[in-house]
């Protein structure tokens, strides 16, 4: 799984002089394809206004995706930048420190590549070496996964503006050894034709590594499903991966990033509902007027209901192309619910209309967004078959086609060379067109029915293959514009489950439950508090960040006795340690206790389970649940300056509520140092408790430290009488 996000490098979101002449409001550089700053993090983007806010959110960001087990990818500019645009000279940069040595230029003129203004000289020396320290930085200090280059061919151009077959920039990329892990996909064109155009021949300058946006197959597919004819021959190709474009120079189908639509053009939704553009909201003429599109009948949104149901129909028929089809697929974020921008192809300028309706979003729960779901997980269920690394071939599929008869009509078996059970195979049928068509099935085998789009939810798919339909006779009857899958099945009781098992759904519940957790966590948990900016010099920031990693917690075998009894509460006066100090934390052991009027043995219990991230509690113990438990906390810590002390301060009220002014105190003494303990105080059993250690002055809250990474979390259960539920932890290790 990858996320791929638009830029995220700074911009001017204000850098457009134009104004919606429907409403009279200002637009604004919503998409960010203008960049200012190129190892920086958009600003706006960050949460809260404090230094270095935006460089933690998103690692923050990045972490907790990676979590989830989604990698991040980002789209880059380094086609452009935003110097010059409107007609405006701001010219911030690089046009003036060296403008021949950035930009390619004509006659001591920028030329136009990009349709921005300015086309970035990225094969000169200077600016190659620039571009890929600039990749270093988010790939080694920011943990992306990969990048996706923006106009990309302009990146292959050389002085002269000519395309070049072994680019000095991409070869850089491409052969670094601190840029080996990283994916690279190029959209391979540019705005000058036909010469731009490389989709299929973007160079590697080494291993074929480069994956490609295939916009051979977003047009095939768009095309082919409205009903041009004669489009059979071309949608067989890039179903099947795309061989004619990447086999050539040793890529697979995995390098075809399959997509139908993006965040440039019209959304899945709009796609069957506009004709053509609705752009006026831009105030100007822009967006493309070649998107092979189809209203289904009439122009935007309708009451008619046989319309809309052709829409729905048309929209899984484009998913299940998409997903089930070989190659990487890319879906844009809203079409799994279908997302309009009423017919706006072009939303570069547009804020709210781009934005993401989560109560849309939860009206298409049980029917768009259930069918893309269950599409994914088939998917994954049969990736041996849809993300195999090499091209198929006849051992592979069974063509059921009259390759001579115009009429958008494709049938074809997929053969499941890994079946647990005798023979088995996977049945698409696309009808697209006005037609009816009985689907002829393959004799002597028994069919059951997965996909039918023409059918309502929850009938268009089969989350259960034990469940499918069974097909009686010899063929299926397909209405015009749907599509079809069937699979043929030796032994039903042997058929996959689409849906969520109940240990899956409950760990993506706990996963969303975190990440809420994560967005509302107030920036102090993410970065130390106080930091006067006039004082912290680039260099101490980023030592300090590097030290913010994620944390493990791990269940000590036995914990340490308490201090002696004779010792005095003291200060511990020494020199000074330094405000970049590691902040990590290493064990966590509940042990326990149930009264509270004299100290008591401190019982050696080992916790049932204690993670990060939320993602497994201990269960209470039955009828527990209510009953206070009585803990103690032992901080093993040697990072206090002189005048300072340890405190806990954490979600339950026992430990402040996550109010500092509130945190629980720990003390130690000349013997027990750096052991700091707290006094013993009551939290309810079976309760999750969140919190972090705090370094500050005793009697002030000004300067309180607080320790890096993901808020520790424990459930203290109930314990035997007399016993103590002691907590230890060392500050500096998780």
């Amino acid at each position: 799984n990858c996320v791929e996000l638009l830029p995220v490098f700074e911009f001017d979101e204000t850098a457009c002089p134009r104004k919606n002449p429907h409403t009279g409001e200002q637009l604004c550089n919503y998409w960010g394809y203008s960049t200012v700053a190129f190892h920086v993090p958009m600003q706006r983007f960050a949460s809260r206004e404090r230094a270095s806010g935006a460089i933690i959110g998103f690692k923050t960001l990045v972490r907790e995706l990676h979590r989830a087990g989604i990698e991040v990818m980002l789209d880059v500019v380094f086609n452009h930048t935003a110097e010059g645009t409107w007609g405006e000279s701001n010219w911030h940069s690089w046009k003036k420190i060296a403008h021949p040595r950035y930009y390619l230029l004509s006659k001591g003129c920028d030329t136009n590549y990009t349709g921005c203004g300015n086309t970035m000289n990225a094969n000169d020396p200077m600016c190659a070496e620039w571009i890929v320290g600039c990749l270093k930085y988010w790939a080694l200090d920011m943990h992306v996964d990969g990048f996706r280059f923006d106009l990309a061919s302009t990146l292959c151009r050389g002085g002269d503006g000519k395309v070049c077959h072994e680019p000095n920039v991409i070869k850089m990329m491409s052969n670094d050894p601190e840029l080996k892990h990283v994916k690279l996909v190029a959209e391979p064109w540019d705005c000058s034709w036909p010469d731009g155009y490389l989709v299929g021949h973007f160079p590697s300058c080494g291993e074929p590594r480069w994956s490609e946006w295939n916009g051979k197959f977003r047009d095939t597919l768009r095309s082919f499903l409205k009903g041009d004819e004669g489009m059979k021959g071309e949608f067989a190709t890039r179903i099947c991966g795309s061989s004619d474009l990447f086999k050539h120079n040793g890529r697979g189908p995995c390098h075809s990033i399959n997509f139908i639509t993006a965040h440039d053009g019209f959304t899945l939704r709009d796609l069957v509902s506009y004709s053509g553009k609705q752009n006026a909201c831009n105030g100007e003429n822009s967006g493309d007027d070649h998107n092979n599109s189809w209203n289904c009948g009439h122009e935007g949104p309708t009451w008619d209901g046989g319309v809309n149901h052709l829409r729905e129909r048309q929209m899984r028929n484009f998913l299940v192309a998409l997903l089930l089809g070989v190659g990487t697929p890319l879906l844009v974020f809203g079409d799994e619910y279908g997302r309009s921008q009423r017919g706006c192809n072009n939303g570069w300028c547009q804020d709210a209309l781009s934005w993401f309706s989560w109560s849309d979003c939860a009206k298409e729960e049980n029917k768009l967004v259930r069918f893309t779901s269950l599409l994914i997980s088939m998917r994954k269920r049969y990736e041996h078959i849809f993300c195999r690394r090499g091209f198929m071939g006849e051992k592979d599929i069974w063509w059921r086609v009259h390759w001579d008869d115009p009429y958008n009509y494709v049938c074809y078996v997929l053969h499941d060379h890994k079946a647990a059970n005798g023979y088995s195979a996977l049945l698409f049928a696309f009808n697209a067109g006005n037609a009816f068509k009985e689907c002829d099935l393959p004799a002597g085998k028994q069919w059951f029915r997965l996909i039918d789009t023409n059918l309502p939810s929850p009938k268009d798919v089969c989350e259960d293959e034990k469940k499918a339909a069974k097909i009686d006779g010899s063929s299926y009857g397909m209405h015009p514009f749907s599509c079809i899958v069937l699979k043929c099945m030796a032994d039903k009781s042997e058929g996959f489950s689409f849906g969520d098992s109940e240990n899956e759904y409950l760990q993506q519940q706990q996963t969303q439950e975190h990440l809420k957790e994560v967005v509302k966590r107030r920036a102090s948990m993410e970065l130390l508090p106080n930091i006067d900016p006039a004082q912290v010099r680039a260099t101490g920031m980023m030592r300090r960040l590097s030290s913010m990693s994620g944390i493990v917690m791990e269940l000590a075998a036995q914990l340490n006795g308490t201090s002696n009894e004779g010792d005095h509460d003291v200060v511990i006066e020494r020199e000074p340690s330094s405000t970049l100090m590691p902040l990590t934390v290493s064990s966590c052991m509940l042990l326990g206790l149930n009264e509270l009027e004299e100290p008591q043995p401190v019982a050696h219990m080992q916790a049932a389970a204690v993670t990060t991230g939320g993602s497994i509690f201990s269960p209470a113990p039955e009828g527990s649940a209510g009953s206070e438990v009585a803990v103690r906390f032992e901080v093993s810590c040697s990072s206090t300056n002189p005048g300072e002390a340890v405190f806990v301060c954490g979600s339950a009220s026992a430990v402040g509520g996550w109010d500092p002014a509130k945190a629980l105190p720990c003390k130690t003494s000349a013997s027990a140092f750096p052991v700091w303990t707290s006094e013993v105080v009551k939290v309810v059993a079976g309760t999750k408790v969140e919190f972090k250690i705090v370094i500050g002055p005793e009697a002030s809250m000004a300067g309180k430290r607080w320790e890096g990474g993901d808020n520790r979390i424990v459930t203290p259960q109930t314990a035997a009488d007399g016993q103590v539920l002691g907590l230890t932890c060392e500050w500096g290790v998780q």
